[in-house]
């Protein structure tokens, strides 16, 4: 796991087929996306996570977390503590760059944002998908491809 710049980020982005417009990710061409309520059970959230993660297993995938700052102070600084815990002190951009066999690294820095309702985004330099925490309660996922989010239509349910 190595933590990237933004600027760094940026061309990883214009390589891997996505396009950053007004400070968010987007795919530069999607066929499918498919909005995911979060898990009610706590160990099913980790679950979801995993399978997120996994969407596309042999790519590098880059976790970019934002948004701490929405909630009140106490929970933006416990959870700064969890994810400085996990990746290091983060700057005001927290982005990590996850070689494919980094799985449960990504899971666990996936797990923070969802643990304390921050926005985070899951991407992959294959660019066939885009994952979107959202702080409201959600996950969506958006793909070039039906087949990427077919695979996680049981959790829409």
């Amino acid at each position: 796991m190595k933590k990237l710049d933004f600027e760094i980020f940026s061309v990883w982005c214009g390589e891997s087929g996505y396009r950053l417009e007004a400070g968010l990710p987007y795919l530069t061409s999607s066929a499918s996306r498919l909005d995911i309520p979060w898990p009610a059970e706590p160990s099913a959230v980790t679950e979801l996570l995993d399978d997120l993660v996994n969407l596309e297993p042999d790519s590098e995938r880059v976790v970019w977390i934002r948004d701490w700052t929405i909630w009140d102070e106490r929970s933006e600084q416990l959870g700064l503590r969890h994810l400085e815990l996990l990746a290091g002190r983060p700057s005001p951009v927290a982005i990590y760059a996850l070689d494919p066999g980094e799985i449960g690294e990504a899971i666990a820095l996936l797990s923070v944002p969802a643990l304390w309702a921050w926005d985070a985004h899951l991407l992959f330099r294959s660019g066939v998908v885009l994952v979107s925490l959202s702080h409201h309660g959600s996950v969506s996922v958006v793909a070039r491809s039906e087949d990427a989010v077919r695979r996680l239509r049981n959790w829409a349910t």
